[in-house]
């Protein structure tokens, strides 16, 4: 039975490699092209009871050519070609992005005990120790909130915000 489930699974995940579709409607700084594939890894993989939720366990990866997330555990909400969340956990689980700003791609790197990113809000929330790096400037706190849309974040808990900034000379 759960071998079943397992290659049911993976015949979903075979597929996908094969499809796209924006991950954010109307958002062009994460999105997936027309001819990006994506690719889904895990060690285990099994539908929930609910429909359109998928959970993952063991070296979780997800990957298109724009964007990237990573983890120990993850649960997909939504379709798998267009989550509408993912909740990462690891230790750390990683999310790395290229985000277009005044015409120059960039690299955005979140690293957590915990991610989720929400389509609906074009959020990626991360707690549990947090860093958010972009271009070598770093941010750790407890919890920092990154608006994809806006490329804005915001960030704080009880060891406060620390901030490292390259100096441009």
């Amino acid at each position: 039975m759960i071998v079943d489930e397992f290659l049911k699974t993976a015949a979903i995940l075979l597929m996908l490699a094969f499809m796209s579709q924006n991950l954010c409607a109307g958002d062009n700084r994460w999105r997936v092209s027309d001819n990006e594939m994506i690719s889904i890894e895990a060690t285990e993989a099994w539908e929930d009871t609910e429909p359109d939720i998928v959970h993952f366990a063991g070296n979780f990866r997800l990957e298109a050519g724009s964007w990237s997330l990573k983890a120990e555990k993850a649960t997909v909400y939504g379709k798998l070609d267009r989550p509408d969340s993912v909740i990462l956990s690891g230790a750390p689980a990683v999310i790395e992005l290229q985000v277009e700003n005044d015409s120059q791609t960039q690299i955005v790197l979140g690293e957590a005990p915990h991610i989720e990113y929400l389509r609906a809000q074009h959020s990626i929330r991360m707690s549990g120790g947090s860093m958010l790096s972009r271009s070598g400037n770093v941010m750790t706190s407890s919890e920092i909130v990154y608006d994809i849309e806006t490329d804005r974040f915001s960030a704080g808990g009880p060891e406060g915000v620390q901030i490292r900034v390259e100096t441009e000379d």
